[in-house]
């Protein structure tokens, strides 16, 4: 499947955008949002924009979930001390939890090794 980028090399404009950023209380580290950058622009070229979107969004409900729910997420003590882990998709989300919310550290394939990028 080819590339959706334009002659210029930049994708053409999304019919919807994926998130109009985290909510309060969620805090994305520079490497998140890299992360999330990375899978959205392979899920558009790969999959188009609709599954762009709804990837994006279950992402973003995700660490909605996170915020509300402290019972979600296992410890990933195994990978780095006070981490907790947390599925979506092909996905997993990284994070600590904090008295204001919780910080997104990393968002990495289920193929990737945290200890590697963590």
């Amino acid at each position: 499947m080819g590339s959706r980028r334009s002659a210029g090399g930049q994708h053409p404009k999304r019919s919807a955008a994926p998130s109009s950023g985290p909510p309060k209380g969620v805090a994305i580290r520079r490497r998140a949002v890299r992360d999330l950058e990375g899978i959205a622009e392979y899920t558009l070229d790969r999959w188009g924009d609709a599954q762009l979107v709804e990837y994006m969004t279950a992402l973003d409900r995700a660490f909605q979930l996170l915020l509300e729910d402290q019972s979600l997420g296992k410890p990933a003590d195994d990978v780095r001390q006070g981490y907790f882990r947390h599925h979506v998709g092909r996905h997993v989300i990284y994070f600590k939890r904090r008295r204001s919310g919780v910080e997104i550290v990393r968002v990495l394939h289920d193929r990737m090794s945290p200890r590697r990028h963590l």
